[in-house]
């Protein structure tokens, strides 16, 4: 398992991102809308949480994601709709192929044998490149 320990920039970031978030919350300002000092603390945590990444960024995006809907700045629809897009999918799916290929060692196999095959004369070369 991994050690829980923080670097200093990192329970720094932490501590800054979470008051941020709080502030946000809060919404003492009266020169912008509570809406806005909303979005606002989430949008400022997130940022400080994404570049000093005292937990995974994966966990601290999901975190931030649900929250929206939960202090009612959107609903949960809203909040999610942008990944019911086939091209995030797309990607989503042609990353995960990616990882598995590099993981399992199948991406490295196949280029060796494929580079076995492949002409050294530069117009053969270049039409196999093209196929």
């Amino acid at each position: 398992m991994k050690s829980t320990s923080f670097s200093p920039v990192q329970l720094a970031g932490l501590l800054i991102g979470i008051a941020f978030l709080v502030l946000g919350l809060a919404a003492p300002f009266s020169l912008l809308p509570a809406s806005s000092q909303r979005a606002l603390g989430i949008a400022l945590c997130a940022l400080i949480l994404w570049s000093t990444e005292p937990v995974p960024i994966e966990f601290s995006s999901l975190v931030l994601l649900l929250l929206i809907p939960a202090i009612g700045l959107l609903s949960f629809e809203e909040s999610f709709a942008p990944f019911a897009t086939k091209t995030i999918w797309l990607i989503f799916a042609g990353m995960s192929l990616s990882l598995g290929l590099s993981t399992t060692g199948l991406g490295d196999a196949l280029a060796s044998w494929i580079l076995a095959r492949l002409s050294k004369r530069v117009p053969i070369l270049l039409l196999q490149l093209h196929l």
